[in-house]
């Protein structure tokens, strides 16, 4: 499982590392923390900044496992 992570970690660094942002950019952040939910590798708020601009903000999973909500 860590080995998984960290190949999904030097992806994703290696995503926000190109110097344009745009829509297609946005789809693979998305589709790489979707795949990371999904596999139950990931629970949580995901905010990717660079230098001053938000390119992409969502929410993933369960905010209470116990209440299901």
């Amino acid at each position: 499982m860590k080995t998984k992570s960290s190949i999904i970690i030097g992806i994703f660094l290696t995503l926000i590392s190109c110097q344009s942002v745009d829509n297609k950019t946005y789809q693979q952040i998305d589709s790489l923390f979707d795949y990371c939910f999904q596999n139950k590798m990931f629970n949580g708020v995901v905010l990717v900044q660079q230098r001053q601009e938000i390119i992409y903000h969502k929410g993933f999973g369960k905010a209470d496992f116990e209440n299901d909500i």
